[in-house]
């Protein structure tokens, strides 16, 4: 028959929201011990601190410290359950994004750091950590993890958070040459008489946004040239009253303007003038004047 009950363990610290088991043991009257966590029942002075179920199984609610009671066959035993907050978090490990990444000369790349936590979530600590460069004549970094690139090279960036560190590579290419994206023609519409002359300009539009004048190097023509020529040098001259369209072509790329050939309009009288204009005769000479339209 049972002569004592106890709990096992006696003393035991949990975090909130974790659990204990706990076993009860009935000690017989001839010196053997028997299991009875199933039969005893299971009490906690405090279910704010910590529930147990029928089982022995005590669960964390908030901070403090109950006694967990199980009573069996007329026995009570006892034990001492502290819970406690659970610990910060804290880093267990460092990563950098992106861990490599290519960019031109003059352009920048932003790096972000950030630290797993022990309690598995993760922290962005960009600001806080100290970044460096392998080759600061390649690629600079600032403290907010923003990368320059200064000249052509692979570099290192290392990121330092407490006693963490971790490295992403970080390529630097020379700019491109810029290559021509489109044509234009200046101007782009014209209005001349017959022999005179109209001046165009070619200009080629760069990838880096930039222009150029092409003017010499573009292939000139005329869609009439009955109507008006142009030189290899974008000069047009007009011929005979009508409109072309005046081409330009520099490799793939072709631009078109528009050119208006009028008939010079007829001569107006500005002005009257007398010849002679001044003149001398004798008494019953004679002088002829002339007036002409200027």
């Amino acid at each position: 028959m049972p002569v004592a009950l106890a709990i096992e363990p006696v003393t035991a610290t949990i975090d909130v929201g974790q659990t204990q088991p706990f076993t009860a043991r009935v000690t017989l009257s001839d010196g053997s011990n028997q299991e009875v966590t199933n039969q005893a029942t299971w009490t906690s002075s405090n279910d704010n601190i910590a529930t147990i179920n029928a089982q022995g199984l005590a669960t964390g609610i908030s901070l403090g410290t109950v006694q967990i009671n199980a009573q069996f066959a007329g026995f009570t035993a006892s034990a001492n359950l502290t819970v406690e907050g659970p610990p910060d978090p804290v880093p267990v490990s460092l990563a950098i994004e992106p861990v490599t990444a290519t960019i031109n000369v003059g352009q920048t790349q932003s790096f972000t750091a950030r630290v797993t936590l022990s309690d598995g979530s993760n922290q962005e600590v960009t600001n806080q950590t100290i970044w460096t460069s392998s080759n600061d004549n390649v690629v600079t970094i600032d403290a907010q993890g923003l990368a320059t690139g200064i000249g052509d090279g692979t570099v290192q960036i290392t990121a330092q958070f407490a006693e963490f560190s971790v490295t992403a590579t970080l390529m630097v290419e020379a700019l491109p040459d810029p290559v021509v994206v489109s044509l234009a023609i200046e101007p782009m519409t014209a209005t001349i008489d017959v022999d005179q002359t109209q001046l165009f300009t070619a200009r080629a539009i760069l990838s880096d946004g930039s222009t150029q004048e092409v003017t010499n190097q573009a292939t000139w023509t005329s869609s009439n040239d009955n109507v008006a020529t142009i030189d290899t040098q974008g000069l047009a001259t007009g011929i005979r009253a009508g409109t072309v369209q005046i081409n330009a072509q520099l490799t793939e790329f072709m631009a078109t303007a528009t050119l208006i050939v009028q008939e010079p309009p007829d001569p107006v009288p500005v002005a009257l003038a007398i010849e002679p204009e001044t003149a001398t005769i004798n008494v019953g000479q004679t002088q002829s004047f002339t007036l002409a339209i200027v």
